[in-house]
């Protein structure tokens, strides 16, 4: 019987670095291809795998790019991380490595250009990352959300424009339209527009509290009223609703990509959206559309 082809898979520490990647691997032949998917000690990424493919932890930790005590604890776990990684690549012996990004994955694209492994990386973002830069050197293919024209010159010949692999849930979910007379708006994060974001919300946060959006609103949802939590909160609504505003072409359906833990925003954003509907002609977001398709 021919040997299977061995896979290293990697993407983790948000579930956006895991979702696409997952989605991909499932539609491989399991008599085909052997798959071991390396994920983050304390990731958000093992709900996802751990009932979907073999795996294997390390440990891994954000670097800050400023003074901060945690990179000390972090370093650590992170050159703990490369002595596992390189444990792994020498009992498993894959023919393949594929990262979707995050800091888990660096330990694996380290030790695939050391052991002269193919290497595959895709991008989500019109701006890499910083670990599919650091891979982008090396790799073997880089696929991409967007078009070539975003990403350095010197990477083109590599770069294969495929866009950002959906779960099956998204393109075959029924919707009964007949009980949604609204429109409908699916809802997802900022990533590199969260400066643009940022600037959304100081700009507009004495509107938001004038429409009566309450402390206890807040402390219903999140816990509490801190200045911090409350920037944050309008943020993300601001996350949601900025690309409805008609210097960025709206209204219009917008269709932003979110984590299922994401429904309380969408709930919050919904309740600010209704309240400045008339001023802005908000579409309203759905959290029902949100909560068939996860």
């Amino acid at each position: 019987m021919k040997n299977k082809i061995k896979i290293i898979a990697s993407g983790g520490g948000t579930i956006s670095h895991t979702i696409p990647l997952v989605e991909v691997l499932k539609q491989l032949d399991k008599n085909v291809f052997e798959i071991l998917y390396i994920i983050s000690n304390e990731g958000p990424e093992f709900e996802i795998i751990k009932n979907e493919f073999s795996y294997k932890k390390i440990y891994v930790g954000k670097i800050y790019r400023n003074i901060d005590l945690r990179n000390i604890i972090n370093i650590f776990k992170n050159l703990v991380g490369i002595v596992q990684a390189k444990i792994i690549f020498l009992s498993f012996k894959p023919d393949l490595v594929i990262c979707k990004g995050g800091y888990v994955t660096i330990p694996i694209i380290f030790w695939s250009i050391i052991f002269n492994k193919k290497l595959i990386i895709h991008e989500s973002d019109s701006v890499l990352g910083f670990a599919n830069k650091f891979a982008s050197k090396y790799a073997k293919k880089i696929l991409t959300a967007f078009d070539k024209k975003y990403y350095p010159k010197e990477l083109a010949k590599k770069i294969e424009v495929c866009g950002i692999p959906l779960r099956k849930e998204f393109v075959s979910a029924s919707i009964d339209r007949a009980r949604h007379t609204q429109k409908s708006v699916l809802v997802i994060g900022g990533s590199q527009g969260a400066k643009t974001l940022n600037q959304f919300v100081v700009n507009n946060l004495s509107k938001f509290i004038a429409k009566k959006i309450t402390f206890n609103e807040i402390k219903n949802i999140y816990g509490d009223t801190s200045p911090g939590k409350l920037v944050s909160a309008l943020t993300q609504a601001a996350d949601i609703l900025h690309p409805q505003l008609k210097e960025f072409g709206g209204p219009r359906p917008v269709i932003v990509p979110v984590g299922a833990d994401q429904l309380p925003h969408i709930n919050f954003t919904r309740d600010i959206a209704s309240r400045m509907e008339s001023e802005f002609n908000f579409i309203l977001p759905s959290a029902r559309l949100l909560f068939n398709l996860i």
